[in-house]
């Protein structure tokens, strides 16, 4: 069999379950935002304050920081949400937009991927869990990039062309444009589907290939090596990027939490119900996720009866998985778990096909499936509770009818389309929005305001760009003195008329400078309320006070 598994099958009816699943994403997705932050998270809402800065026309280095991983020109992360506000209208519609149509794409992707190592109703179904597990509207980047590099890599293990390897060079590329490390992974893959192809056809071809993908990658990347070297300096940025990925590391440090045997009402768990209880599922996806690349890896390199369609192809998912795994799966599991998606999908599909294909397993090959069914089985409890996908199917419609998937998809059409404009006015939801109506109210478009704890949605809620280069909106980035003394330098070259900021004892020793400076020209004015606690308003003693605002008497600059 030479072909892709289930290449006998009408196209059509391939492209119908690529559509479907394309369409299935679309509402599933943007039907079950709404609520607090017009459904998004509010770590959504730092590449979301930086594209606000791009779409003024601003740029990372240039004009503020590059958060370490996003810097090069052009920012992709950036520059998309923001061609996405001026194309589609300043709203959290075409953010949301954007992102799950983006999701919507990687489904499509990984479908194809899959689809390459297993029959495509099996495919299908790896997807359809990989939309289920829900992963993050702003990690939409992570996993376009993953399912094409997935996608790209299985075809080229099948054709080995050399115009797939300089394809490869362009995603690589493209990956590191959106995140920095992304490239790592998109790499690896691309390595792996060049050695794996070049075996048994001599190492020259390969060679040529693996210098062509290396060739395409750096010509494609000279641009922005320019831009960085201009505007910061290759090692400064080196070292930034370092120092960020450090302080991530830190903060994100994954916590074992291990397995519970008793619900909430103290009983024991009955074997069935033991996914059923989310500690316990995000447990088994973190295990299930790592041995996935191992168990592929070594069935693969088996001789197998289809190892010219089946190794080649799921090879290189297995090395970025690798990689990817110890990489994305810290802090929140059950969150992170979900930016694995693509990898996952394909490298099941590859379990649930290898007992058939590894001639050396052929005596065991029912027992061996057994097997591989009863762990994706238990998989598939485990999204369904990580996902929370009952509920998710309810509210976005699809568990009903297709009048309250078209009502529901119109409902949040317009909330999403009226936000954030809707909630400069009228009564507050939360703190934080009283907070976002007094900084929209009693600052002026052009102001700069600067907030020193980690409230990211603030400023792109209350429509006002960050100043200071935008340290703020990162945790850590003002630890060095050197970034505290470039975020003072554009500081004073900017209309910044109000401050907040979560002072603390440890605030004396990190970031003295920026206090000195602080206390120098600013007053301060009093708490503010936040939704993570309160925060102290600082204001400009150089500019002149129109009003008071609320009850709290907040002085307003308009």
């Amino acid at each position: 069999m030479n072909g892709p598994p289930g290449a006998t099958r009408p196209r059509w009816l391939i492209e119908a379950a690529a559509l479907l699943l394309f369409v299935f994403t679309v509402f599933y997705r943007f039907n079950t935002l709404g609520g607090a932050l017009g459904g998004f998270d509010n770590d959504h809402f730092v590449p979301f304050a930086f594209a606000k800065q791009v779409e003024a026309g601003e740029q990372p280095l240039r004009d503020f920081v590059g958060t370490g991983l996003q810097g090069a020109w052009p920012s992709l992360t950036f520059e998309a949400s923001a061609w996405a506000q001026r194309v589609m209208g300043d709203s959290l519609r075409s953010e949301a937009l954007l992102s799950v149509w983006g999701l919507a794409l990687a489904a499509v992707v990984t479908f194809r991927a899959a689809a390459l190592v297993a029959p495509w109703p099996l495919a299908f179904g790896v997807t359809a869990l990989s939309i289920l597990i829900g992963p993050k509207l702003y990690s939409y980047p992570k996993v376009v990039v993953l399912a094409l590099a997935a996608w790209l890599c299985a075809r080229y293990g099948r054709s080995h062309s050399g115009a797939l390897a300089s394809g490869l060079g362009v995603l690589t590329a493209v990956a590191f444009l959106f995140r920095h490390d992304l490239a790592v992974y998109v790499a690896a893959g691309a390595l792996t589907a060049i050695a794996v192809g070049s075996a048994g056809r001599g190492w020259r071809r390969g060679l040529l290939h693996a210098a062509a993908y290396a060739a395409v990658t750096a010509i494609c990347l000279l641009p922005s090596a320019w831009f960085v070297s201009r505007h910061a300096g290759l090692q400064a940025y080196l070292d930034d990027s370092v120092f960020a990925v450090r302080q991530e590391s830190r903060r994100t440090s994954r916590i074992e939490r291990g397995v519970v045997f008793t619900g909430e009402n103290g009983r024991a768990l009955a074997p069935h119900a033991f996914l059923d209880e989310p500690q316990n599922a995000a447990w088994w996806l973190f295990y299930a996720t790592a041995a996935l690349p191992i168990v592929v890896l070594a069935g693969s390199a088996l001789r197998a009866t289809d190892r010219a369609a089946l190794w080649p192809a799921l090879a290189p998912s297995a090395a970025m998985a690798l990689l990817v795994v110890p990489a994305f799966l810290r802090g929140n599991t059950a969150a992170r778990i979900s930016d694995l998606a693509p990898l996952m999908a394909v490298l099941w599909a590859g379990v649930l096909v290898l007992p058939f294909r590894v001639t050396r397993w052929r005596t065991w090959s029912a027992g061996l499936a057994l097997l591989a069914v009863m762990a994706f089985s238990a998989t598939v409890q485990a999204v369904w509770t990580v996902g929370n996908v009952r509920s998710e199917l309810d509210t976005s419609g699809w568990s009903d009818s297709v009048g309250k998937l078209a009502r529901q998809a119109a409902r949040r059409w317009d909330e999403l389309g009226a936000l954030p404009a809707a909630y400069w006015s009228g009564d507050a939801a939360s703190p934080s929005m009283r907070a976002v109506q007094y900084l929209h109210a009693c600052t002026a478009p052009d102001d700069r305001i600067i907030v020193l704890s980690y409230q990211p949605e603030l400023l792109p809620l209350a429509d006002r760009r960050f100043g200071g280069g935008g340290y703020g909106m990162v945790p850590g980035l003002l630890i060095l003195y050197r970034n505290q003394a470039t975020m003072i330098a554009q500081w004073r070259r900017e209309p910044v008329p109000i401050v907040l900021m979560q002072t603390g004892p440890e605030d004396e020793t990190e970031v003295p400078f920026i206090l000195e400076y602080l206390r120098a020209r600013y007053r301060d004015a009093g708490p503010i309320d936040l939704n993570g606690g309160p925060v102290r308003v600082f204001v400009d003693t150089g500019r002149t006070q129109v009003r008071t605002y609320g009850t709290a008497n907040l002085p307003c600059f308009r």
